[in-house]
This record gives structure tokens, sequence and C-alpha cells, in this order.
């Protein structure tokens, strides 16, 4: 360890400072990490997330709230919280305060953690890295339940340690109590709960299964298995083989999961650990860096038996403890139960990200409490100023509460209340959220693919979650079925708001079909529009000119961006592209019998590449009776490309880039054309 005669007068003078006024620093600190992230909940609409979370919490009272929560991914205890919390306003700031006050709590609670189990430069490393990371920032601007998470499990962990040292059954019951909480935050506290439990094995085996904090540690742990399955009753099971579970791990988080035969597991280990890390720092070479002092870190840990004090833990076990909850994540993607990697789901692993990086640069500043916070700054400064945003992800001046301001007043100005309004599914949140937030959350979904609804002086026709964001393809082929559905009659005007991430349906239709090249949109900022349509009006043709209509059902899988496995269809009539909107494909058919080459199609460049297999021989089946598949391009729309497999037309868009599509096989024929 260096020694403070090679060091600067400055530095002894800085370190000699953070040592004699700890408390005011850390207030300082944790004070200007609370500004920072008011500022990020300041000034801008609600994303779709956030939309949907308040209007699960909306209720008109909290058994409302929590049968509300029952139908969606996440424990209830968020939506309880804003049930309240909205009484005191339903701003975006105020609605987001409550993460802002949980994300503050959880750096301040981390620091002192880290000060009990690995001492005072890993904490003030890591108390830096917590406040000023720039998704750790993210994480507690929005109405998510992250930070509450964060704050409840750091807040179990380390009263933990402080009931183990004080052998204090008191200390371990509230422990458990905030476990509990973070159980009902998000989902993977259960996960969190399994590591905590596994250590807290470890810790009592070592010193000897006696004393009040064992007793209460044995209940807790009784009391966290009841509570689980409880939320397994409740919500987990009814999540388990829902469209919603198959469409994260097929198409949201395709990365996320382990797929057998089609990915290797020591590189998806390796892969989606490093993903987890470029995540919470939030840029991609300081992720890389920061992975591999993790692992550094906990490789010493592991190797090292000394414990200082006997109440204190060793090191061997916090090296387990950090590495437990990344094993258990890993362990759960392998079997498709819950996501690993670089997303906010994985979030509750920072900590332990936080804990190892810490560790090792506090090892690599030899100790030196002014070099390992001179060191974390350089971090945190060279990740704010090229760190890259997660998608999906707004920019500020585009989501700024001006534009959705002036958004819902054009409506209110153009749109007369004989008009409808059509929106995809995650502008129906929106929607929701700012044109009639007091209306209840009921719907009429009698018709199938469809749900319409009352807001305000308005009818507003949605999309179901299969159709998250509009395409172009999805568009008109969604425009059709509901026209016809819901009856309109030529002349009926019919306004289309979109609002959210990836928003660019204007720019296809006008850039790809003659038709929509003079479409009329008014834009507020880049993720808000609305235009008018009439019924009857031309518009392109989204069928060959064979007659047959597909008939109306909800649409079951999307596509997959470059470099991705994707299962592209198992049962159904069409195929939308949900979380991806660069492309679509569609199948219209009467029977829902098809695998259309299942995990072996992913869509590359869209700009050059239409459709391309990965694996040969592929498996396709494209239906006995059915006779076109149709490929709605980014670019434009259907184009004079067709080739023939079998007898089965296959017409293609953007026909100056179909040179790219390669290798499909059917009933022994190759594609033809």
């Amino acid at each position: 360890m260096r020694s403070r005669a090679a060091d600067s007068p400055w530095t002894i003078g800085f370190g000699r400072w953070l040592d004699s006024h700890p408390q005011r620093i850390v207030g300082l600190v944790l004070g200007l990490g609370f500004l920072l992230r008011l500022r990020a909940a300041w000034g801008t609409f609600l994303n779709p997330d956030e939309a949907l979370h308040f209007l699960t919490g909306n209720g008109s009272s909290w058994l409302a709230a929590y049968q509300a929560s029952l139908d969606t991914a996440h424990p209830p205890l968020l939506f309880l919280v804003l049930h309240l919390w909205r009484h005191l306003g339903t701003s975006a700031l105020v609605l987001r305060l409550p993460s802002v006050i949980a994300g503050s709590v959880f750096c301040w609670v981390l620091f002192h953690w880290l000060t009990r189990i690995l001492g005072r430069a890993p904490a003030w490393i890591g108390l830096l890295l917590a406040t000023f990371l720039p998704p750790m920032i993210e994480l507690s601007a929005e109405i998510r339940q992250y930070a509450l998470l964060l704050c409840f499990l750091m807040m179990a962990a380390y009263l933990f340690e402080r009931a183990l040292s004080a052998d204090s059954g008191r200390l371990m019951v509230l422990s458990f109590l905030f476990l509990y909480l973070a159980l009902l935050s998000h989902f993977s506290g259960i996960l969190f709960a399994g590591a905590l439990g596994g250590y807290g094995l470890l810790r009592l085996a070592r010193r000897g299964f006696s004393g009040g904090e064992s007793a209460a540690w044995v209940a807790g742990q009784a009391g966290a298995l009841g509570l689980f399955i409880f939320l397994y009753r409740t919500h987990i099971s009814q999540l388990q083989g829902s469209g919603s579970e198959q469409r994260a791990i097929d198409q949201v988080f395709p990365n996320s999961y382990f797929h057998w035969g089609h990915s290797h597991l020591l590189l998806f280990i390796f892969a989606r650990t490093f993903g987890v890390c470029q995540f919470v720092f939030g840029q991609l070479a300081v992720g890389d860096l920061a992975g591999l002092a993790f692992l550094a870190g906990v490789a010493i840990l592991l190797q090292t038996k000394s414990s200082k004090e006997p109440d204190r833990p060793t090191l061997r076990q916090l090296g387990i403890f950090f590495l437990l909850p990344f094993a258990i994540n890993c362990g759960t993607a392998i079997v498709d139960l819950y996501p690993y990697g670089g997303t906010r789901h994985s979030s509750f692993l920072a900590p332990f990200v936080i804990a190892g990086v810490s560790f090792m640069l506090a090892r690599l500043t030899g100790g030196e409490t002014s070099r390992g916070v001179a060191s974390a700054l350089v971090i945190v400064a060279a990740c704010q100023l090229f760190g890259v945003p997660h998608r999906p992800y707004m920019l500020r001046s585009d989501q700024s509460t001006a534009h959705m301001a002036d958004a819902i007043a054009t409506i209110g100005r153009e749109v007369s209340p004989a008009d409808r309004i059509f929106v995809d599914f995650q502008t129906y949140f929106l929607i929701r959220s700012y044109l009639c937030p007091e209306i209840a959350t009921s719907f009429d979904a009698s018709v199938p693919g469809f749900r319409s609804f009352p807001c305000g002086k308005y009818e507003v026709i949605s999309t179901e979650p299969d159709t998250n964001i509009f395409a172009a393809g999805s568009f008109l082929l969604r425009w059709n079925q509901m026209v016809s559905a819901y009856h309109l009659q030529p002349g009926q005007a019919v306004w289309v708001f979109e609002a959210g991430w990836d928003i660019r349906l204007d720019r296809e239709l006008r850039q790809g079909f003659p038709e929509f090249h003079h479409l009329e949109v008014q834009s507020f900022g880049r993720n808000l529009g609305l235009f008018r349509l009439t019924v009857g009006q031309p518009l392109p043709a989204t069928l060959p000119p064979s007659g047959q209509a597909p008939r109306l059902a909800p649409l079951v899988a999307g596509v997959q961006t470059e470099g991705v496995d994707g299962k592209i269809v198992r049962h159904g009539v069409a195929i939308d592209s949900i979380h991806h909107a660069e492309t679509a494909v569609v199948i219209p058919h009467r029977p829902a019998h098809a695998v259309l080459l299942e995990r072996a199609t992913h869509i590359a460049d869209p700009r050059r590449t239409i459709l391309r297999i990965r694996e040969s021989p592929v498996h396709a089946e494209l239906i006995a009776d059915q006779r076109h598949v149709v490929l709605p391009g980014p670019l434009g729309g259907l184009a004079d490309f067709s080739v023939d497999t079998e007898g089965i037309p296959v017409i293609g868009a953007v026909a100056d880039h179909v040179e790219a599509v390669h290798g499909i096989r059917h009933a022994g024929g190759g594609l033809r054309g």
C-alpha cells in the first residue's frame, strides 16, 4: 500500500479534510445528487411506461389500484404509493418525487454499507459513482419501481450487517421489513432476496446459529418465502406463458435470455455480465473497463480469507455475496424466467457492481481516499460527457412538457367531437394520461386487436399490445381492419396521434407511398405527431390483388433487428414489428397454423435487406392453402418484386434492395424468382 510520504501535500490535505468532515461532505454530495435528480425529473412529459404506472395507480380506491396492478408485470407497491401521492399533485415532477427521494436515500445508505464492509476509501468512491453516474440519476428520475427497489434492498443489506455486528434481533427484523418492501417493489427483489439469503447463511454458519438475530433471521426467511408465494399466486403465475412474457423473451429483450441451440452459453454469460456494467456506467468503453475491474475485485476478495473483526464479514464472504446475485440472475435468464443483461431490469445488480469496482479502485490507488475520489470523479466525468442513453429514449428537448401541452391544445382546437382518434398501444397510455386522466380505466375490447374508450369529448381507438408502435406496414393493415370493424363511413375524419418512443410513422408514409407525399403532419418535437386522414381517401394497397382479406386477430410476434435470433410466428394471422419498427412481416390467411422461419430470421440493415436467413437449411412452412406473404418495407410500399416458392408468391417491398434475400427452403424447394 502506498504510504502518505509518497503523496503530494495536496492529496494528503484533501484526504485529511475528507476524514475530518465526512458528514458535511456526504451531505454536500447527496444534496448535489438530489438537485441533479430533481432537474432530470423536471420539465419533461411522461414516457409510455410512466404513463402506464400513473394510470394504474390513479384508481378510485386502494383496492382499485391494487386490482389494476394485477394486469401489469410488477408488484403493487409503486401503484399504491402513487395512489396516495397523487393527492399532492399529478404533474410529472410531483409524481416522480418518490423516485427522486428514494434514489437519493439509496446513495446515502450505500455509502454507510460500503464503509461498514469495505472501509472508508471504497465507500467514498462508491458514493460518487452511485450519486453521479447518468443511469443512476435516470433511474431516480422516472415513475418506475427501480429507485424504490434500490433504496429498500440497500437498507435491507445495511441493516443486516448492523444486526449481525450488534447481535440485534430488532435490527434483523427491520432488515427483513425493508426486504419485504423490495419484494413488493419489483420482482427482481426476489433474486436479491436469494442472494442475501445465501450470504446470510454463510455469515450465520460461520458464527453459529445462536442469539436473537439468528432466530429473527429464520423467521424473516419464512416471511420472505410466504410473501414470494403470495406474489407468485397473485401476479407471477398470471404472467407465465402469457403473450407479454413471450414478447419479452422473443422481441423486447431477446439478447437478455439464453436461447438453447442458437447461442453459446459462455459467450452469453460473458456478454450479458459486461452488459450489466455498461448499463450501470452508461458508457460502453468505461462499462467494459468497469466489468474487468469488478471481476478482478471479486477474484481478489475470493482469494482473501482474513477478516478485520470477528463480527464483520470476511473478504471471501463479500466476494461470494457480490457474485451470487449475478449467478442467480444469469441462471434465471438461461431458463427463461428473468432477463439478464444491460437493461434496467437488472438494475438491482448496480450496488454490487459499484461495490466491486470501488474496492478495486481503492486497491489500485493504494487505499488513499483522495486518489480514489479523484479516480471516481474522472470516471463520472467521462460517463457524463461521452455516455450514450439506453434505448428506448427521448431527447430531453423533444420530451419537453411544452410540446405535450401544445399537442393536447391542438387536439382540443382542431379535432371535432365527431372525429375519431386512432393511436398505437404506447400512445394509448399517453393520450389517456394527458387528455382524459380523470376517466376510469375501463375500455371496450370487444373488437379483436383493438380497444376503444371515451376520452373527454372524443372517442379513441387504440391497438392492443401486439402493435405497440406503428410502422407503415402495420399501420396500413390496422387502418383497414379498424375502418371495417368499427363500420366507419366514407368521409369520416380520423386523426392519428403518435406519442412516445421511436415515432416515425409519418416519415415512413410520406417517403414510401405516393398517396402520402402531401400528408400534412403537425409535429411537436420528434416524439409527438398528429395528422388527419379521411375514410375512403386513396390509400396504398396492403395486400396483393388476391381478394383475400386478413381475418381480425391479434398480431402475435415481431421481427428482430441485426444479429438477433427471433421466433417470427407460432400461431396467428399477422406478424408486426412491435419493439423494432424498422420493418414488418404480414401473413394474411384463414387458418392459424404457421411456422415461418422459426428462430432463423433476422432483419439486417432495412435499407439494404428485406429478409436474411442465418441458418441453412431453414425449415419453413408457409401454410398449405396460403398464397401470399407480404413484406412491407421501411422505405416504401409494395413494389414489383415477386418470387415463387412452390407456387406461393412472395411479394416484397423496396424493389431496389431485394438482392439480399437468401436461403429460404420450403418443401424441399429453393427460392426462385
